[in-house]
Order: structure tokens, then sequence, then C-alpha cells
């Protein structure tokens, strides 16, 4: 008799449990039962290997960004604001202002494609100075976070007898990243989809 109890009180509860579940409009699959809880499990089982090939990629993906920030340190980042040749120009001008050097002429700017993500800027100079100035402005030039470098120089006294001064003539470039190189490297962090 107790037994047949127990299997009464069992039928009743899970008649509640169904009554209830179509009453509170919650769907049969939703329910608590071993097949429910296995698929559940199976399901954040493959979600946690999903997550950990994703933080593996993530890994991967702050390695190769330190990396590449390490390497664009000599490189201009692009901005926004500028022209990369307005940029560059200004910047030299500062140097040579505060070697004390006035330059005579400063043009002939290019950009050129070094690569995907780099852009060469290069343009000439022209000046008359001492070489003392001179060094003071190669001095600044080494100083600079970011590198120019001499693609061609002359230098020669300014006049052939009792020089005073050097002419200075020659073509220096740069490197500038382009916006979307300067924005993957710089900017604040994003882990990439997929």
């Amino acid at each position: 008799m107790r037994r047949f109890h127990k299997i009464g009180i069992a039928l009743i509860v899970i008649l509640a449990v169904a009554v209830a579940a179509t009453r509170l409009e919650i769907p049969m699959n939703r329910l608590p039962t071993p097949g429910n809880i296995d698929d559940e499990k199976s399901k954040t089982e493959e979600l946690q290997r999903e997550l950990a090939i994703l933080k593996k990629k993530q890994a991967k993906y702050k390695k190769q960004r330190r990396i590449l920030k390490a390497q664009a340190g000599a490189f201009w980042p692009a901005s926004s604001d500028k022209n990369p040749k307005v940029l560059v120009q200004n910047e030299f001008k500062k140097l040579a202002q505060n070697a004390q050097v006035t330059l005579d002429s400063m043009g002939g700017i290019q950009v050129n494609e070094a690569s995907e993500l780099v852009r060469e800027v290069m343009f000439s100079i022209q000046l008359n100075t001492s070489m003392q100035e001179f060094s003071k402005l190669l001095a600044q030039m080494a100083q600079s976070s970011h590198h120019f470098y001499w693609d061609r120089c002359t230098i020669r006294p300014d006049k052939r007898k009792d020089p005073r001064n050097v002419r200075i003539s020659g073509k220096l470039k740069t490197f500038v990243l382009t916006p979307e190189a300067t924005r993957f490297i710089f900017e604040k962090e994003q882990v990439p989809s997929s």
C-alpha cells in the first residue's frame, strides 16, 4: 500500500509540474529533464572549447600588436587632421629652428607608397650655414623621435676663397604609417572577430 502511495504522489507531482509548465507557458524542452540537462551540458562544453580557441587567438593577436608597435616606433603615425607632407615639413622646420639653422629652401615633397601600410615622404632642402650649426641640426635629427634619413647630401664651401659657411643641399626622407596602420597599432585594443 505504501508503494502505491509513493507512486501516486510521484504521478501527482509530475502532473502538477506539467500543468504548471503549460499554465506558465514554459516549453517542455526547458524543464530540467535528464535529456535537457545533457544537451545543456554538451552546449556548455562546446562553448568552453570555442572560448579556449578564442583566448589563444587573442593572445596571438596581442603579441603581434606588441611586436608591430615596437617596430613602428621610428615611423610617423598618420594624423587625421594633417597631410603627411605638411606634418613632416613642419616637424623638420622645428628641428632646424631648434638648431638655429635657417633653411634657404625646402620643397619638392613627394609621397610614395613604400608598402601597403607605409608611405615614404621625401623632400629637398638647401641651406647656407656654419658647420657648427649644421652639426646641431644633425644632432636634432638624431634625437628626434621620428627618423629622417639622408637620401642625398652635398656639402661644399659657400665661397672658394675665404669660406665662412657651407652650402648644403640634399634630399631627406622619412616614413609615415597609413591611417589604417596607425589605428591598428596605436588605438585602443580591439579583439578581431572570428
